[in-house]
């Protein structure tokens, strides 16, 4: 009895065991099948295994353009031997591993029906392991929508790839190049020098933020840490629009060879980048520059030029607030015969009856304390008396800090319209040390645009 029992479980053992290695044997056949089927589909499949370090693009007429990887980087070793574009190299490569066929189908060797006898592009592919290089043909556009020829050369296979897969080839030195002209890490930055005309002038970075040079005649001024934000954005983009690798950029025509305008940007751990900024050009939309060991001679958009010419007083720090540190805990404004007072109280605001302000009514007069310690003067002077701005319709705003106490206002905003046109005008004390009647006052002239955005703010919270 026992016998038959054991040979019972040994027998269904068995077919179970056998039951899973048959499934096993066939998981993986579809496995081998699928991934067969993957490697067919895939655009360049040796890729995966087998580093790509060669790329070479030959067009009809055009010199062919050469890549070469160089460790991390890939370098145009020819028409000229210069650093190419990593970031649209990367995007070949991925193109060339990643890249569907989108059919296959079978045709003669010698049939020009898809563009291959004069092929819009010679794709030469070279990997690490194999000596011969691999070319991929790239044909006309084929009657189906969005897709075109394409075939390995010396193969009988034609196959369709799509529009976007296409483009990703297509490109010629300009595309391949290097655009970018200042690269660098804002981190690393120590400052940078603007040169107009051999007037030239350095703001610098240290612990405490951003300056202009001690010796610089303008080290007395503030300089705006917003300005220079935008500034360093604005040099990390300068593209080039064309390389003009034959002209000699020392030529008189292009306004480089004095040196005089430049932006030299210098770093805590790396070599100074400096931009030399010539003339506009009369025979094509650009304004010539010049960067040694970098190109010979180039052209940028003439819009960015005129916006890396800046002269000092554009980087001043021009905020009417610049008392980050004072706390505001009152608010006075006075408008159509209406005068309304808001104190805030821990964290909460109040009015004139003590009443706790509604969301709505909060975020309007946060929205207004937030505007006014953003704006920036047009102009400013000093005087013994306040000025106020004079108009069919005013506004008076006064801000109140613990500092200043809680009579004399820190900041007194008059705006003012008459018909369509706004002025607005800022009042502040000089801190002479003076007495009370001896007091003098800043007077800041206002842009009329934040003039039109404070009457707007205080009618809603109206």
């Amino acid at each position: 009895m026992k016998a038959a029992r054991t040979f019972t479980f040994l027998a269904v053992f068995v077919s179970v065991f056998a039951a899973f290695c048959y499934l096993k044997i066939q998981d993986d056949f579809k496995k081998d099948e699928l991934l067969e089927l993957a490697k067919s589909q895939v655009l360049f499949p040796n890729s995966i295994s087998d580093e790509i370090n060669y790329l070479s693009f030959e067009r009809p007429s055009k010199t062919s353009v050469i890549l070469k990887r160089e460790g991390a980087n890939w370098m145009i070793a020819s028409p000229v031997k210069v650093q190419s574009d990593l970031m649209v190299v990367q995007g070949i490569i991925a193109a060339l591993r990643f890249g569907k066929k989108e059919e296959v189908f079978e045709t003669e060797e010698s049939s020009d029906a898809y563009g291959f006898k004069k092929p819009v592009l010679r794709l030469s592919v070279g990997t690490k392991k194999s000596h011969r290089k691999q070319v991929l043909v790239l044909g006309d556009k084929a009657p189906i929508k969005k897709l075109y020829y394409a075939k390995w050369e010396g193969t009988t296979k034609v196959f369709l790839i799509s529009e976007k897969l296409w483009k990703s080839f297509d490109r010629d030195l300009l595309g391949l190049r290097k655009r970018l002209a200042l690269d660098f890490d804002p981190f690393d930055l120590k400052g940078f020098r603007i040169s107009r005309a051999g007037r030239t002038f350095d703001i610098v970075k240290d612990d405490g933020g951003w300056s202009f040079a001690k010796n610089s005649p303008h080290g007395n001024e503030a300089v705006d840490p917003t300005e220079v934000t935008a500034y360093i954005e604005l040099l990390r983009s300068v593209v080039v629009s064309d390389f003009l690798d034959e002209a000699d950029w020392k030529e008189d025509q292009y306004g480089i060879r004095l040196r005089q305008n430049f932006v030299n940007v210098y770093f805590h751990n790396s070599k100074p980048q400096i931009l030399y900024i010539g003339y506009p050009s009369r025979e094509v939309t650009g304004t010539y520059v010049h960067m040694d060991n970098v190109f010979n001679l180039a052209l940028i958009h003439s819009k960015v030029a005129r916006r890396l010419d800046r002269d000092p007083a554009s980087f001043y720090e021009r905020r009417i607030w610049r008392d980050s540190d004072k706390e505001i805990n009152r608010v006075s404004i006075q408008t159509g015969g209406r005068n309304l007072d808001f104190v805030l109280e821990g964290e909460k605001w109040r009015d004139q009856n003590n009443a706790l302000l509604g969301d709505e009514k909060r975020q309007w007069l946060e929205n207004t304390v937030h505007v006014i310690q953003e704006l920036k003067y047009l102009s400013t002077y000093e005087s013994n008396l306040k000025e106020s701005s004079q108009g069919s319709e005013t506004c008076n705003i006064k801000l109140f800090s613990i500092q200043d106490g809680p009579d004399k206002p820190s900041l007194e905003i008059n705006v003012a319209q008459e018909k369509s046109k706004i002025e607005a005008i800022a009042n502040s004390i000089l801190k002479s040390g003076g007495v009370a009647d001896e007091e003098k006052y800043n007077i800041f002239k206002l842009n009329s645009k934040d003039g039109e955005i404070l009457s707007d703010i205080v009618r809603n919270l109206m």
